[in-house]
């Protein structure tokens, strides 16, 4: 949005490590404040999910919500927010309905879906995933993500649109982003990124045995406690890529091949920066689906089953993905402007809100 007003003035409200937020976001001023708002998924590790937890958690920010909204609405009071946009916590989009301020959620999935799906097993998950729904109700507008679930996530809001993807670009060459970084450029590069719990347990000596890649992993990973460095295994650090200029996404770009479980953020950045995807099952999770239909749809990867991946069983799968060209780039992946461009319009048609309507 500083490309469309340099005045403009964000405020992230968010649990995300500050490090990644810095990472991304070097050029554009922006505060920052840490509100827990959202459950998602709990994990026993980066590959288990702990429904239970889950459920307990969910229920208990619930108990909470009523706490959660006032302070929400005195934020945006105190912030003097123009528009909100949510990815996609739904007791933000609350609270600025009552605030009378423009609510925009944005993403591929609600978690009213996701636990609406999770509910065929775990029942209580549907008072949770109603609760959800209701908050995601009073959105304005939905800015609907491609690799979407349809109607099953559209129809509880007012309004969709589709937008392009939203992804994060490499902006050097991958040989640039490899000799600042000191990767061997006669090896394949392979970015291991599966987020801060990692797969638990695995033995990173396994892949000493295949020399022929050269392997980087990004911390906070919960398991590089066990990593060692090796001639083919680098751990890069946020502290290695900001001297050089350098974002998680030039990484994405310079490495050959990502090994991940899918994800909206990993999948979007590999298409975006044609970089192939070894890709592992990731438990029930109604998006995961729809992500590999477009994986596969779009050519950039290739599945490998969660036990070979903790048995270091990766090179035939590697090689064989190795041996598929980069694919090109075949999906529109402008939509940060797109969105930035949506909310300026929606923040300039409502000046002078009124304050504090009637909750409903």
């Amino acid at each position: 949005m500083h490309q469309i007003d340099p005045t403009v003035q964000i405020h992230l409200r968010t649990t995300v490590a500050e490090w990644f937020v810095k990472s991304g976001m070097r050029e554009v001023p922006w505060t920052m404040s840490c509100p827990s708002l959202d459950v998602g998924i709990r994990q026993r590790d980066s590959l288990t999910q702990n429904i239970d937890e889950t459920l307990a958690s969910c229920l208990d920010l619930l108990s909470r919500r009523e706490t959660l909204l006032d302070e929400e609405r005195a934020f945006l009071r105190a912030s003097g927010a123009d528009v909100v946009l949510s990815d996609i916590p739904a007791i933000p989009l609350a609270a600025a309905a009552e605030e009378n301020i423009p609510a925009v959620a944005m993403s591929n999935f609600t978690w009213s879906w996701i636990y609406d799906d999770l509910s065929v097993q775990t029942p209580a998950l549907r008072q949770v995933s109603a609760a959800f729904a209701r908050d995601y109700a009073r959105a304005d507008l939905f800015l609907r993500l491609p690799f979407h679930g349809g109607e099953a996530v559209s129809r509880i809001f007012p309004r969709a649109e589709d937008v392009p993807m939203v992804a994060r670009h490499g902006t050097h060459s991958a040989r640039h982003t490899r000799r600042c970084l000191g990767l061997d450029e006669a090896r394949a590069v392979v970015l291991v990124s599966f987020g801060g719990l990692g797969p638990a347990h695995f033995d990173w000596r396994h892949l000493a045995r295949l020399q022929r890649y050269l392997f980087v992993v990004t911390p906070p990973v919960n398991a590089v406690n066990d990593l060692h460095e090796s001639d083919n295994l680098r751990l890069l650090e946020a502290a290695h890529l900001a001297p050089h200029g350098l974002h998680y996404a030039d990484l994405v770009k310079a490495s050959d091949i990502v090994v991940s479980k899918p994800g909206y953020g990993i999948v979007s950045e590999c298409l975006a920066n044609e970089t192939r995807l070894l890709y592992t099952s990731r438990g029930q999770f109604a998006e995961y689906d729809i992500l590999v239909a477009g994986i596969e749809r779009h050519g950039v990867g290739a599945f490998i089953s969660n036990e070979d991946l903790m048995r270091g069983h990766w090179g035939p799968s590697l090689d064989a993905l190795m041996a598929r060209p980069r694919t090109p780039a075949s999906l529109p992946s402008d939509g940060a402007a797109v969105v930035a461009r949506r909310l300026f319009d929606l923040a300039a048609a409502h000046p002078g809100k009124q304050r504090a309507t009637p909750r409903r």
